[in-house]
């Protein structure tokens, strides 16, 4: 379920003309959203820096909670304000397929299921960082053994069970972490 409410009773009487302001409109945090996430389903907002660009408040965009409030642009254009300074490129290689959600939750459900060991490979089933099973490995279309891949393919992989699971695929960090 999305919650947007409108903080601007114009936005949709207003014209787009130069003279007109963009209005704005919150959204509600859900168990499980991640900035990414909530970018991808807004139509207003292109990327997840344009979203927290857009929540000066919001220090860490890796910690957001359910419940909380995001300002949402519409109106106008979705780009960062011209104060916020450009996002940095990231660390991971070009080669490495490219995280969509942010990396954040993935490391703090690693750090639960795994304590953070993206290599580990204890014997019961299990492996990797995010504990993958091998047949959910192979589903998401995983090549050889999770705990064998790269944090940045292990994160790719989880993205789309995630898609296609929702937070159940990890019941008890998911839940510990506030995801569902």
């Amino acid at each position: 379920m999305r919650v947007f409410t409108a903080a601007a009773a114009t936005v949709g009487l207003v014209g787009f003309g130069a003279g007109a302001a963009a209005a704005a409109e919150t959204y509600e945090v859900q168990p499980g959203d991640t900035l990414s996430g909530i970018a991808r389903s807004l139509d207003t907002v292109d990327t997840w820096q344009q979203l927290h660009a857009a929540n000066p408040k919001l220090s860490d965009p890796n910690l957001i909670f359910p419940g909380q409030v995001l300002q949402v642009a519409t109106g106008g254009a979705a780009a960062p304000a011209a104060s916020e300074p450009a996002s940095e490129p990231t660390s991971e290689p070009a080669s490495a397929p490219a995280a969509t959600t942010d990396t954040g939750v993935w490391d703090r459900l690693a750090q639960c299921e795994s304590s953070g060991d993206w290599s580990i490979n204890t014997g019961n089933g299990y492996y990797g960082g995010l504990q993958f099973a091998l047949s959910s490995w192979e589903w998401v279309g995983g090549q050889g053994y999770p705990h064998e891949a790269s944090r940045a393919e292990q994160i790719h992989r989880a993205e789309i069970l995630l898609e296609r699971q929702g937070w159940n695929a990890w019941p008890s960090c998911s839940r510990q972490l506030g995801l569902r």
